[in-house]
């Protein structure tokens, strides 16, 4: 009996994606050391040529969007509410936590699991789904292009005078990528704790007394 199977975003992104970006990375490899040609490339089927080009396209958008993101910012330095650091925004979690305790029961491990499942049980993934699974691409992302950087060393006889700036670039998309993780991060946490008290508030819960 074949089972219907979903495709969920987390699926998608630190999956398909992550797994493509590995693909390009290690053809991209062997096209620069002479194990496969372009030649070789234009012998792939089309529609797997489409589907590769498809997925390569929203690869470089993903990994162009935090370097954008930067750089919106560097321009808004002047704006003193501008700031790269996340110290405001886990205070924010931190009362929206506070204010989800009170309708969490007293003998719960864990408030964030305990929100996050309740959420997704009784009002859907939502925003949630994008964030988790666009926070495990970019998760996914650093690990990949510092590995790329150490492969590379390695790989071409330990030179750097030849991969210099291929270095310079896996080393900018895994600290951008860093930085875009613990941003989605955050915004799980948002996205949970909000939909968690607006879902109790609208079924009047009574909150437990301070």
């Amino acid at each position: 009996m074949i089972e219907t199977v979903k495709l969920h975003m987390w699926d998608f992104f630190a999956y398909i994606l992550s797994g493509a970006t590995v693909s390009i990375v290690v053809l991209g490899h062997l096209i620069c050391r002479g194990a496969i040609s372009f030649n070789d490339i234009a012998k792939v089927p089309s529609a797997i040529s489409v589907l590769i080009g498809s997925l390569l396209i929203l690869i470089v958008g993903l990994l162009l969007e935090p370097i954008a993101n930067l750089f919106f910012k560097l321009l808004r330095l002047s704006d003193k509410k501008e700031s790269f650091a996340f110290t405001e925004w886990d205070n924010d979690i931190k009362k929206l936590e506070e204010e989800a305790v009170k309708y969490v029961p007293s003998n719960t491990f864990g408030t964030y699991n305990y929100c996050k499942n309740t959420v997704l049980l009784y009002c859907g993934a939502g925003q949630f789904d994008s964030f988790l699974g666009k926070y495990g691409f970019y998760r996914n992302m650093v690990l990949i292009f510092i590995a790329n950087v150490i492969i590379s060393f390695v790989i071409y006889t330990f030179s750097w005078s030849g991969n210099f700036w291929a270095m310079i670039i896996s080393m900018t998309l895994a600290c951008s990528s860093w930085y875009r993780s613990k941003v989605f991060y955050r915004h799980m946490s948002v996205a949970i704790y909000t939909q968690f008290i607006l879902y109790n508030s609208e079924h009047k819960t009574n909150p437990k007394s301070p």
